[in-house]
């Protein structure tokens, strides 16, 4: 029963925001078939499906119980849960900004590595340049 209220509120609110099933399941990048299976399959709805949905919706995780009284017992467990899942979003975004600034860090020395071979590179030739010339040079005072 509280899994086809839950479904029920899910379909509610994607009809109110004149969503399609398609958007959706895009948004949640999933499947038609499983976004389906949220709204009226055996998908288990307390999972990671709520507080994206809750996210995509713009509303609280807590509208989605709406009409089952017995969960209200429940609601300051469900706030707990969306507070800590908010926090493990911002620590991913600090995470992912992390990376890609050891990306670019990576790509930069990159870049310096192949100037300092290069540069190894001009040395070498130089320096066997420099070795012909000595060469060449002492055979000259040899004559």
């Amino acid at each position: 029963m509280y899994n086809e209220i839950l479904r029920s509120n899910i379909k509610k609110l994607r009809l109110s925001q004149h969503l399609t099933k398609e958007k959706i399941a895009l948004m949640l990048k999933t499947s038609t078939n499983t976004y389906n299976n949220i709204e009226k399959g055996p998908t288990m709805l307390i999972s990671k499906w709520l507080p994206m949905l809750a996210e995509i919706y713009h509303v609280n995780i807590i509208s989605f119980f709406e009409g089952i009284d017995e969960l209200s017992d429940y609601a300051d467990e469900l706030r707990d849960y969306k507070t800590f899942y908010e926090s493990k979003q911002k620590e991913n975004s600090l995470l992912e900004r992390e990376i890609d600034s050891l990306k670019k860090e990576n790509n930069n020395l990159k870049l310096e590595r192949n100037v300092w071979e290069d540069n190894i590179s001009l040395l070498k030739k130089m320096l066997k340049d420099k070795e012909i010339i000595i060469s060449l040079m002492q055979e000259k005072i040899k004559e």
